[in-house]
């Protein structure tokens, strides 16, 4: 079932609002706020490099009213017993549920999780939505992202479990945009962020993070899978790119954002004069 224009509206602002970020610190803030809102819910929080197995993870955004709460003390002390957590642990089904989409209000009530969540924030529902994070490396072990909405009062319709399948996908490729972006922070060695000199190149978050992977050799069909958007797309980045720097081919382009320092220089044993 399509989703009702508001609600698609409301994912493109969360697109647009991560996409055009250069803080990517605060990006998933961003998101829980945001789906806290939409959804909607009381209070929000994101756990990243979650391990199903052996409950571990850690916590890497929160909604305001989650602040002030020992949220990640939490994880290592009650994931192994939370309803959602055993579910997806045993099923890895993805679509989004509810607590009591998978236990019954009395053994929900009866968990501690429960009683936790009860007395700091007065919630009584919670819904999960669980997306594969990009690997920290390749061949690394799959890790989860986890957003946990709770609220109080009725559990969560139809309608937002909707909403909420149509956001996942939209998580998976803000999880891989954000995950390259950061991996540029790591190799730079400039003062200023990398996303800082794109933008004084005149490119946006989003097409740094393609120049970045058209640096590592991807073509446009590879760089497209990674960042898990169409081909036609990354084209047309691409195409943005080089009539903003008035290049016209791959090589051309990098060599260039390495001149000006908006991707990494290439280590001295490169450039190596063996003459």
């Amino acid at each position: 079932m399509a989703l009702p224009a508001r609600d698609l509206q409301k994912i493109i602002d969360l697109v647009i609002a991560v996409l055009d970020s250069r803080d990517t610190s605060a990006a998933w803030e961003n998101v829980v706020e945001h789906v806290v809102e939409v959804l909607p819910g009381e209070v929000g929080w994101m756990y990243e490099n979650i391990d199903l197995q052996r409950s571990t993870g850690r916590l890497c955004a929160q909604s305001l009213t989650a602040s002030g709460q020992p949220l990640q003390s939490w994880l290592g002390r009650y994931m192994s017993g939370h309803p959602l957590a055993r579910y997806l642990a045993a099923t890895g089904d993805l679509t989004p549920v509810s607590v009591h989409d998978v236990v019954s209000d009395r053994a929900w009530r009866n968990n501690p999780v429960w009683s936790t969540l009860y007395t700091a924030f007065g919630m009584t529902r919670q819904m999960v939505l669980a997306v594969p994070a990009a690997p920290a490396w390749p061949g690394a072990p799959p890790t989860w992202r986890t957003c946990l909405i709770g609220r109080s009062g009725s559990d969560f319709t139809a309608g937002n479990r909707r909403f909420a399948a149509h956001l996942q996908p939209v998580l998976v490729r803000l999880d891989r945009h954000l995950a390259e972006l950061n991996r540029l922070r790591a190799m730079s060695a400039a003062a200023s962020p990398p996303e800082q000199r794109a933008a004084d190149a005149g490119l946006t978050p989003r097409e740094l993070t393609v120049l970045a992977l058209l640096a590592q050799g991807l073509t446009a069909s590879a760089l497209a899978r990674r960042l898990g958007i169409t081909r036609r797309t990354a084209l047309k980045h691409l195409e943005n790119i080089y009539r903003k720097w008035g290049t016209c081919d791959r090589l051309t382009t990098v060599l260039l954002a390495r001149e000006i320092g908006v991707l990494p220089a290439l280590p001295s044993y490169f450039n190596t004069d063996i003459s």
